[in-house]
């Protein structure tokens, strides 16, 4: 049988006996809301007019799993790997701009006051 959240609408898929004849109160594992799960009446039998009286209480709620996890995207195991290659990337850039300036300030003329701004001449 599948029971739906009725606050968040998540479904969980449970069998007939973990709910019982009598009902049973259950907890959604995602927004904790808390209500009571009916058996679902069989197809033969006419739906009834006003549900019975709620079962006592338990006073351990079961928790049903939800078959997809909710869990958080994993982060890269070697982060340090990324830092360093993003280290990398960003000196290459500043070397190869070192390097080939007179190529840069050709093709891009207000790259002079940039260059001169810090000490080196374009030519």
């Amino acid at each position: 049988m599948i029971l739906a959240c009725p606050r968040c609408a998540t479904r969980y898929l449970v069998g007939e006996e973990q709910v019982g004849p009598q009902g049973r109160k259950v907890k959604c594992t995602s927004c904790g809301d808390v209500w009571i799960a009916w058996p679902q009446p069989d197809e033969a039998e006419p739906p009834l007019q006003a549900p019975p009286e709620p079962p006592e209480p338990l006073t351990e709620l079961p928790e049903f799993k939800h078959p997809r996890s909710h869990a958080r995207p994993q982060r890269p195991k070697n982060r340090r790997a990324l830092w360093f290659g993003l280290a990398f990337a960003i000196t290459g850039v500043g070397a190869a701009a070192l390097v080939f300036r007179q190529d840069v300030v050709r093709q891009w003329p207000g790259a002079a006051r940039a260059y001169a701004a810090v000490g080196l001449a374009s030519s």
